[in-house]
């Protein structure tokens, strides 16, 4: 069934429903972006496999919504002649809905793939227009799709992150959590967040491919803790003394449970960001009355002391492999052409060999040589697989779950020789990539603040990107990780001491090549600073700089200094795993500018 065929199907199923407008996003029933062939309707309507983005659908206009990471992306693979393609922006879809639909239009959405806050954020923008929201059980797209019933959902079994390793066990975590927001009986805290029903119940689901988090929701209470899974999750380990207190179930007994161990409760504390119309609408059927509450988040976010130390390890680990692979790299483009493809696989070999606690990428690779660089979330594939030949810039961003810790690092390389225009963007990066690592802070500064660290230096130079500085990344869970981010849009504060972030600016020329360079970092307390609140970053990455593209001319002499005290750390932690032949190498890569 072609394109235009599946999109006159879902509009003729758009007119059965009564409605001008259906939404299809990019989500699953959990409400993330991980996901399985079912859940990638985007695809099946458009041709488009980007991570974040939605689609509004009318009887004679479509249009793609995706951020700039995708831009570029989505005008390769989707029909020009079929969809528009929009920013990504809450603002500029409130505008095309008010463009192209009339006056007490209806538009339909799957209560299971949207969140309260957006919905709501919806109808209040458009309260005005008279336009009304309608939540459709069946999803549209899957009732048009003749493959879905032959796809089947994968296994998994999963696995205790023992207290050695989570430095917390779930017991402790549950009376921690009662204690702290769980002050009456008659309430309780509802979340479907997978990341955080994971790190709640130290259980991970380790070969589900790059994030090992579990599917399914928790239900906490004064007295109790359900946890309702799908049936393919496969559980060795429910008679586990530290699983005494809490009950599995599968999760079709939600409303069972609802009618009878929970009929006394009657407030429940949601993230209206992160839970599903769904889950509102049979909260509110049963008579509960919800309280907005966002505190989970949170508390993962801020790693404990033995999450730290495994965090750390992992980051060794990950940068002897990324050594290894550079000194490999280094050599094999100088003999025989490899191409991306081949890169990303030779990759996740270095990876898998150095530890067996290595458990599989924690993102896609982006593997980018020259004008593919500049496709901020590049795929390599066949058809647009380039030999790694002649001049140019090869940009890779990858990363790696491991039993300890989830990693991501970005470096842009030199093939072949370099000119000023090469060296000059790569330093405008790295003197911005310096500004934030460098930068002293506290509790009440923004993400956006934190932002303009790096993006005024590549702004005054004329160049800009189009994407956050940093996002967060979890434990041995999803590599982008709330509630903060380092970004224009986010107005919040709250950054804590142990939160984790990336730190990546970039450039990127269309057409031509893109750099980015990136490190996770940790949020440390000054301690120096007595009765202060001052917070700065410590890098936990580990990887040198390309010094073949680093123009000290146009670095200050505080740059120099962070850029040598860095290396010396990275030849420090990575030297002693490292064969002869990689360690003089390193040794010279790391040699002071």
């Amino acid at each position: 069934m072609t394109i235009p065929t599946r999109i006159k199907r879902l509009r003729d199923r758009m007119i059965a429903e009564n409605i001008q407008m259906y939404i299809i996003p990019m989500k699953n029933i959990y409400l993330n972006s991980d996901l399985e062939e079912p859940d990638m309707r985007i695809k099946y309507v458009s041709g488009f496999d980007g991570s974040a983005g939605f689609i509004f659908i009318t009887q004679n206009k479509i249009s793609l919504f995706v951020d700039g990471r995708y831009t570029l992306q989505a005008k390769l693979q989707v029909d020009s002649n079929i969809y528009e393609i929009n920013e990504l922006n809450f603002q500029k879809s409130i505008e095309w809905i008010k463009i192209n639909l009339e006056k007490n239009s209806r538009i339909g959405f799957d209560p299971k793939l949207h969140s309260i806050d957006e919905i709501e954020n919806y109808k209040n923008k458009l309260e005005n227009n008279l336009i009304s929201f309608v939540s459709i059980d069946q999803n549209l797209v899957d009732l048009i799709r003749t493959n879905l019933t032959s796809i089947k959902s994968k296994d998994y079994v999963l696995s205790i992150i023992d207290e050695k390793n989570s430095g917390l066990s779930i017991l402790q975590k549950l009376s921690y959590l009662r204690n702290k927001y769980l002050k009456k009986d008659n309430e309780l805290i509802f979340t479907q967040d997978n990341d955080i029903v994971s790190w709640i119940s130290n259980l991970r689901a380790l070969s589900k491919k790059y994030t090992p988090s579990i599917l399914g929701s928790c239900i906490l209470t004064k007295n109790n803790c359900y946890l309702l899974i799908p049936n393919n999750q496969i559980i060795p380990y429910k008679n586990n003394p530290q699983y005494s207190e809490i009950e599995f179930l599968d999760e079709d007994q939600f409303e069972y449970l609802l009618n009878s161990e929970l009929n006394q409760i009657n407030i429940v504390k949601i993230d209206k960001q992160n839970t599903s119309v769904y889950f509102k609408e049979k909260f509110i059927k049963k008579g509960y009355e919800l309280i907005s509450f966002n505190e989970l988040e949170k508390e993962k976010s801020i790693k404990n002391e033995t999450e730290i130390k495994n965090i750390m390890r992992s980051h060794i680990y990950d940068g002897q492999a990324i050594c290894n692979f550079i000194y490999w790299l280094k050599n094999a483009s100088k003999k025989n052409p490899v191409d991306e493809i081949t890169i990303i696989n030779k990759l996740e070999q270095y990876r898998t060999r150095l530890t067996t606690n290595y458990l599989g990428p924690s993102f896609p690779a982006i593997v980018g040589f020259r004008e593919n660089g500049a496709i901020i979330h590049y795929r390599a594939k066949n058809q647009s697989c380039k030999k790694i030949s002649g001049g140019g810039l090869l940009l890779i961003d990858s990363g790696g779950q491991y039993k300890y810790g989830t990693t991501d690092i970005t470096r842009t390389f030199l093939i072949g020789d370099s000119n000023k225009t090469y060296s000059r963007l790569y330093t405008i990066v790295l003197k911005a990539h310096i500004a934030l690592a460098s930068r002293i802070f506290d509790s009440n500064t923004t993400g956006s603040e934190l932002d303009k660290s790096s993006r005024e230096i590549i702004e005054s130079y004329g160049y800009n990107y189009n994407h956050g500085t940093g996002h967060g990344v979890g434990y041995l869970l999803s590599v982008h990780e709330g509630p903060l981010a380092i970004s224009p849009k986010e107005s919040r504060s709250g950054f804590r001491e142990n939160m984790v972030f990336s730190n990546e600016p970039g450039i990127y020329i269309e057409g031509e090549l893109g750099i980015r360079i990136e490190n996770l970092m940790i949020i440390r307390k000054d301690a120096s600073l007595d009765n202060t609140d001052k917070l700065y970053f410590e890098p936990i990455s580990f990887a040198p700089f390309e010094s073949n593209l680093i123009d000290r001319d146009i670095l200050n002499k505080k740059e120099v200094n962070w850029i040598n005290k860095y290396h010396e750390k990275v030849y420090k932690k990575l030297s002693i795993g490292l064969d002869i032949e990689t360690k003089e190498w390193l040794n010279k890569e790391t040699a002071s500018i």
